[in-house]
């Protein structure tokens, strides 16, 4: 049986407030995108650790800038992903 969307655990309600928030996927295609996520996450830091290696070859200075946006584009998706999936994770199942 698949597990209900939303998560049980993941629908937090401040109790002084009576406020409810959703720290998990609300749909099938959220869960998929998160799932996507979780998957493609280990892979990001060796390939920002591909672009660093390219760099250190490359002598055309506008292809070392696209270089260097690209690492700091993948930096902070990783940053952002993994911010995120914290969030969701303190709150099991996953």
């Amino acid at each position: 049986m698949d597990e209900p969307i939303p998560h049980p655990d993941h629908i937090k309600i401040d109790l002084r407030t009576g406020k409810v928030r959703i720290v998990g996927p609300m749909t099938k295609e959220e869960k998929e995108k998160l799932d996507d996520w979780r998957r493609k996450l280990p892979d990001l830091p060796a390939n920002i650790d591909d672009l660093r290696e390219a760099m250190v070859h490359e002598t055309d200075p506008d292809e070392i800038a696209e270089l260097e946006c690209h690492i700091r584009t993948g930096e902070e998706l990783y940053d952002r992903v993994s911010t995120a999936l914290a969030v969701v994770d303190k709150s099991p199942p996953r």
